[in-house]
């Protein structure tokens, strides 16, 4: 035998609106998440550039001392 649940309105209302208020968390946290990946790309590519850029002054340095 299948049951057929009914639910109150009110409770049936609640539970679309909670359900669009996770997929609205969930797309902000994917939002979030795709931008922290690209900062953090940034930040690695400015990284080695200065490092590249500190090893180069350091070779010039040492190359003027001996």
């Amino acid at each position: 035998m299948n049951a057929i649940l009914s639910f109150p309105t009110a409770l049936a209302a609640e539970l679309i609106q909670l359900r669009c208020e996770v997929e609205c968390h969930r797309v902000a946290i994917a939002v979030a998440a795709v931008e922290f990946e690209q900062v953090r790309s940034l930040m690695v590519a400015r990284e080695t550039d200065i490092s590249r850029r500190m090893n180069a002054l350091r070779q010039r340095l040492a190359g003027m001392l001996a």
